[in-house]
């Protein structure tokens, strides 16, 4: 158990060593400028959320290490390493060969698409969310176990940590239906020996009620449901094949196949198709698998565990939104330890075994680097924008807030590769950091495509009304002053 726990956790810290130096992106600055001035429960670069557990732990953060973004950044990898933890418990229990949990604990830890929940620290709500459901879920089955105390016990905290992660976020909030799908389909050790229907029925419904009583203190305090920002804006004929694509399938073709399409060139194309080869293997080990039921609950609890954030992903889905697969990818790597685990039946040689499942881990560790580049790239691009600006700022000491009483950023890039960058945030840095001297500045950024007439319009007009305009130099990554020139 404990060598099991020391490899997960040094895969977790091996993966994302690198990127505990990225520094704040984007909403991070919202948060923390939102938490500076006394918001700690609903907060959100866009719209209003109920997420008061996370904004919380951003809180504490931010008392104990101020401006110091590694700090964030270490609390978000430890996150991820109990999360990855409770994965391989709940794997253990449900699995229940050797070396299951193990093989589920590194998958999780090392899955290409977590990068932007566990590196990005506007992330934390999947991971936070992510790491109280499958530590419920771990206790819920044990409940199940015999001569391991007392059942209603471990229900009851299972139950505890179900209404944290709904506090976390609300994905959360599709977990009673997984509970009832594990009844329905009994998986580990659930329904041997039989429970009595009014017993199997009460421990369903304890967590429907834990969700509904949830949804109305959210309902109270945020006058709503909360999801209105990010509903299509056309609601007629939602119900088409393109949308059911995007909800049922797409979660699981990026779960199998997570490819950062954004830093895709067509000379990594041949390398690409090696990658889905091996990436698509755990498909081909169906045809060995004896466990279906296995099988069916992993991938039923994958798309039930989606479906609450599903609507921000019917009008466009990008590898930007991965962060949304961090919880049902717990019911995922389950699936794929129970498919490496059963090779052996038909296979008695152990070396097969060993070697396949290596070469499965090295294709997602090569994707995994490649996924967290981006998010490199963007911490680098923010450290020297940031000294740029106190540089622009000091050359013009004492007249801001006077003579210069609005300052315009254009040229900024939404993100990079995509890992975000100033999709928001960027008001909120420069008040963070310069906030003295820019006391009394509007700030307002233009998201115009590069080098476009439009953005020179919008320049040239700021120019004119006496305002000072900044560019971000792509090359450089510095703001440097715009001096006016012909449209």
């Amino acid at each position: 158990m404990w060598v099991s726990t020391s490899i997960i956790a040094a895969t977790c810290i091996a993966v994302y060593f690198s990127i505990l130096s990225v520094g704040f992106l984007s909403d991070d600055w919202v948060i923390i400028s939102k938490i500076r001035h006394g918001s700690i429960t609903d907060i959100g670069a866009e719209g209003i959320f109920f997420r008061p557990l996370t904004v919380i732990s951003f809180a504490i953060d931010l008392s104990v290490f101020g401006k110091w973004a590694m700090g964030f950044h270490i609390v978000n990898l430890l996150m991820h390493v109990v999360a990855s933890l409770g994965v391989a418990a709940c794997a253990t229990l449900i699995v229940r060969r050797p070396y299951a949990g193990l093989i589920a604990g590194v998958v999780f830890a090392i899955h290409p698409a977590h990068p932007e929940a566990v590196t990005w620290i506007a992330g934390r709500y999947d991971v936070l969310c992510g790491m109280f459901l499958a530590w419920s879920f771990f206790l819920y089955l044990k409940s199940y176990e015999s001569g391991v105390g007392n059942p209603g016990v471990l229900r009851g905290l299972s139950l505890g940590l179900f209404m944290l992660a709904i506090l976390s976020k609300e994905m959360a909030y599709g977990f009673p239906l997984v509970i009832l799908l594990c009844e329905l389909l009994p998986v580990g050790n659930i329904g041997n020996p039989p429970r009595p229907l009014r017993t199997r029925v009460m421990h369903i419904t304890s967590f429907f009620i834990v969700a509904v009583l949830m949804l109305g203190l959210r309902w109270l305090r945020m006058q709503g449901f909360g999801a209105s920002d990010y509903l299509p804006k056309e609601m007629g004929g939602i119900l088409n094949a393109e949308m059911l694509y995007r909800v049922f399938l797409e979660p699981l073709l990026y779960l199998f196949l997570p490819l950062n399409r954004f830093i895709l060139t067509p000379t990594t194309s041949f390398a690409v198709i090696l990658i889905e080869a091996v990436l698509l293997l755990p498909l081909a080990l169906l045809a060995l698998k004896r466990r279906m039921r296995v099988v069916a609950f992993c991938a039923a609890a994958i798309v039930i565990s989606f479906l609450p954030t599903a609507h921000m992903g019917i009008e466009k889905w990008a590898f930007m939104s991965s962060r949304f697969l961090y919880t049902p990818s717990i019911f995922f790597s389950i699936l794929i330890a129970a498919l490496f685990v059963d090779i052996d039946k038909r296979y008695s040689k152990k070396r097969f075994v060993v070697i396949t499942l290596a070469v499965y881990f090295a294709a997602m560790l090569l994707l995994i680097y490649q996924n967290n580049h981006p998010w490199r790239i963007a911490g680098q691009v923010t450290r020297t924008s940031l000294a740029s600006s106190a540089q622009l700022i000091e050359q013009h000491s004492g007249e801001w807030g006077t003579s210069r009483r609005k300052l315009v950023v254009a040229n900024v890039p939404r993100a990079v590769m995509g890992a975000y960058l100033y999709l928001w945030g960027l008001p909120e840095m420069l008040y963070l950091y310069h906030g003295s001297e820019l006391d009394g500045v509007q700030i307002e950024v233009i998201f115009e495509e590069p080098d476009t007439k439009e953005m020179f319009t919008l320049m040239n007009r700021a120019l004119v009304e006496g305002d000072v305009v900044w560019l971000l130099d792509y090359e450089t990554s510095e703001f440097v002053e715009y001096k006016p020139r012909p449209e």
